[in-house]
């Protein structure tokens, strides 16, 4: 079959390769000029090594727990299995040559603008390339441009909700096997070790996340450095068409306390190439598979905020939790 993708992150590279090892045409195409996402802390579980070759390069450093500090007291949870702090774009640009190396082609700085149907069950789209546009049909099109994804928009599905994330590094060298958390009213900051550097940022609500970042690092007197930021979405949305999907943040697929995204979107990808062209049955299944998750970790966070904020004592010093939340 051939097969287009739209965006060229991790997710979509991943579902690139494992479509072209199973004999598809695969053609990738992202707005950017090569792959990356810069605006991503790269905290993944080793479970990454699940899902592509291991390759230690990409590693900067190693987190084996997590320290959250509430008003009134400092809980500790150790990560199981560990989080390894990656270095993002490096690990997106390894993934979309391994894509490459299994048949599927890409199309940089070509932009996708439209997706229609004329004369044809199959679904076409139109691609920006400069000044240019082409037309271009497949017997299935996939959905990996992110968060404000606008072939979701194009297909009619409702867009999740969305928190804004901000960090930026600190040119400080730091061995330290924790991350530190300061939940926030609709969020958390946070400070990541990452051996040759420091991170700090926060994810929160877009309206507010400036000001409290900003408040947040003038308490503990830090100095700003340059920033990036992410939309990232919170809560499911799958289409459940026949010749259209979505898979990573285009999904939803994201953990709904932390916002990372790589896993869950990796996983999403390997149910879609699992079932494929199926794309209904992967909605069901990735629907069946994600939506318990996303509830009960929305409970458990809620639960957990309220009674460290107000109950502290009901909560225990230390636990241990799953790095990709009850994955």
């Amino acid at each position: 079959m051939r097969v287009g993708i739209i965006g060229g992150g991790i997710t979509g590279s991943y579902s690139a390769m494992k479509l072209a090892e199973a004999g598809h045409e695969v053609m990738v195409f992202e707005k950017k000029a090569k792959p990356g996402k810069e605006a991503c802390s790269g905290l993944i579980s080793n479970r990454i090594w699940d899902f592509v070759p291991e390759k230690k390069r990409l590693v900067e450093h190693k987190i084996n727990k997590a320290m959250i500090y509430f008003p009134k007291k400092v809980v500790e949870f150790d990560f199981d299995p560990e989080m390894l702090v990656i270095n993002r774009p490096a690990l997106d640009r390894y993934v979309a040559d391994l894509a490459k190396k299994s048949g599927a082609r890409f199309f940089f700085k070509h932009e996708f603008k439209r997706v229609f149907r004329h004369k044809s069950s199959k679904p076409q789209v139109s691609i920006g390339v400069g000044k240019k546009t082409m037309v271009m049909e497949f017997d299935r099109l996939i959905g990996a441009d992110g968060a404000l994804s606008k072939l979701r928009e194009q297909s009619h599905v409702k867009s999740p909700d969305y928190r804004l994330g901000l960090g930026f590094y600190q040119r400080k060298k730091s061995k330290a096997k924790a991350v530190e958390i300061w939940p926030m009213d609709k969020g958390f900051a946070w400070k990541i070790p990452r051996g040759n550097r420091t991170e700090y940022g926060i994810l929160d609500d877009p309206k507010v996340t400036k000001k409290d970042f900003d408040k947040f690092l003038k308490k503990r007197k830090v100095r700003k450095q340059k920033l990036f930021s992410a939309v990232i979405p919170r809560g499911l949305a799958l289409t459940d068409k026949k010749y259209i999907a979505l898979v990573g943040d285009a999904a939803g697929l994201a953990k709904p306390w932390s916002g990372g995204g790589v896993i869950w979107g990796l996983k999403g990808a390997q149910m879609l190439t699992e079932t494929f062209p199926d794309f209904r049955k992967y909605h069901r299944k990735a629907n069946r598979f994600f939506a318990p998750k996303v509830f009960y970790s929305k409970v458990a966070e809620k639960v957990g905020l309220y009674l460290g904020k107000n109950y502290p004592k009901l909560v225990p010093n230390n636990f241990v939790i799953d790095s990709d939340w009850v994955f």
